[in-house]
């Protein structure tokens, strides 16, 4: 989802059309306390109409002088406050975020990103449970469109020349109002590191999760089990486990047939305290599989560039003095 990250002060906090912290309302002052005695209007503030020139103090021309005319001071006065007024306004103004939702950041808190915001502003981020992202908003132009290319297809029509003509499929879409601009991703979620208790909590719970699932859709489809070798088969493609301990994770969601070829079957929910497939699944998350893929893929890349072990050194501090 998208987030507006702001820092500073709280009466100046921006509006996001998703909701999320609000500015704070300014307390005015109470009615009564208000100096001097002249009577409210309907704004609930005092109304002073500005001081006309009577007629005795400039020299009539019409009839239309003796109803009076604001002299030139008030009226510059009345320019200056008014300029005042619309610059105070400008510099209140509260920005309204088409997109995502508004949250404050206190002077203790960081921040998702790398960078820290800076006081007074605000940065909008993309934010999931894996990763976060600043993203920047750019208005598009109406002329602006995006263009969608199909595959080549083979046409019916033939050329003048005998030869086979291929068509190109192009869509043209209109693009939004709002177009954001993804910065650097910066994980929130640490990867596995091999052998270490992290990996294999998550490798006990993945694994019968993999198996109670595929043996689930296979009965539901075929109305029977699968072999070790169908089960071996269909793990995901990184999920390096020896067979011995693949068998004692199938012997906890699985019962195995002899009489039927060798075939595992499902067991039923409460038999030998088996959950459920449902159950086994809330226990695996999906940035939990994300994380073992990528520690999985950075493995095999260090095998690739031919690095097989890792030394990270000794957790004891050494004196300097005493060497």
């Amino acid at each position: 989802h998208i987030v507006n990250y702001y820092r500073g002060d709280r009466s100046r906090c921006p509006v996001s059309a998703g909701g999320g912290d609000r500015p704070l309302r300014k307390r005015h002052g109470d009615k009564a306390a208000t100096k001097g005695t002249e009577p409210a209007g309907p704004s609930g503030r005092i109304e002073r109409p500005p001081r006309l020139s009577g007629p005795n103090q400039y020299t009539l021309k019409s009839a239309t002088d003796l109803i009076g005319v604001v002299s030139n001071a008030k009226r510059k006065k009345t320019k200056e406050a008014a300029a005042l007024e619309a610059k105070k306004a400008k510099e209140t103004a509260i920005d309204m975020l088409p997109e995502g939702v508004t949250e404050i950041l206190y002077q203790k808190v960081h921040g998702p990103f790398i960078g820290e915001v800076e006081e007074g502003n605000a940065q909008t981020g993309l934010i999931s449970n894996l990763f976060a992202a600043p993203i920047f908003r750019h208005d598009s132009e109406p002329t602006d469109f995006l263009m969608v290319l199909g595959q080549l297809t083979t046409s019916s029509r033939v050329a003048s020349s005998g030869e086979v003509l291929t068509e190109l499929g192009v869509v043209l879409r209109p693009l939004p109002a709002n177009i954001y601009c993804v910065g650097q991703t910066e994980p929130r979620v640490k990867v596995f590191s091999p052998n270490t208790n992290d990996e294999k909590k998550f490798i006990n719970a993945f694994v019968p999760y993999q198996v109670a699932k595929n043996l689930q859709r296979t009965e539901e489809l075929h109305g029977n089990g699968l072999t070790f070798e169908s089960i071996k088969d269909r793990l995901f493609g990184n999920t390096a486990i020896p067979q011995t301990q693949l068998r004692l994770r199938i012997k906890q969601v699985a019962n195995f047939e002899r009489k039927d070829n060798g075939i595992w079957s499902l067991k039923s929910v409460g038999e030998d305290d088996f959950p459920g497939v449902e159950a086994l699944g809330r226990k695996v998350s999906p940035e939990g599989v994300a994380a073992y893929e990528s520690e999985c893929a950075g493995v095999r890349r260090l095998k690739d560039l031919g690095i097989e072990e890792l030394y990270s050194g000794g957790s004891n501090i050494a004196n300097v003095a005493s060497v």
